[in-house]
């Protein structure tokens, strides 16, 4: 397989990977409104969290970014998801903010929930 195949397959899998972590973000929110602590929320939770440790450890940047940059052999940026640049820059500015205040809303909802639970 030639470079551009595997670039077009990486923004494939990564365009994939960024709507799945959209949806995540959008069930925790949705949980922490809505007072819905199941096991989705918990798998939600995890793959935020397993994405931001990912970008971290790669210093702010997403680590498929290093192998797009690997498969076209530059050092350069290179496109590797299926939307505008303008867009894809705003990914983490957007979505962490948005994870946090989901995570925050979580927290308070098992703090009630602790609450009100009768004593032992």
């Amino acid at each position: 397989m030639g470079p551009d195949v595997l670039l077009l397959i990486l923004k494939a899998v990564h365009t994939a990977i960024v709507f799945l972590s959209a949806s995540a973000t959008c069930y925790i929110l949705y949980c922490g409104v809505k007072n819905r602590l199941d096991r989705w929320l918990w798998a939600a939770l995890a793959y935020v969290v397993l994405i931001g440790v990912g970008l971290v450890a790669n210093g702010g940047m997403c680590p498929l970014q290093n192998l797009a940059r690997a498969i076209m052999g530059t050092n350069q940026w290179v496109p590797d998801l299926f939307m505008p640049n303008w867009m894809a820059n705003l990914i983490v500015p957007v979505f962490a903010p948005l994870d946090a205040i989901g995570a925050i809303l979580v927290a308070w909802r098992l703090f009630q929930r602790r609450r009100s639970m009768p004593p032992a």
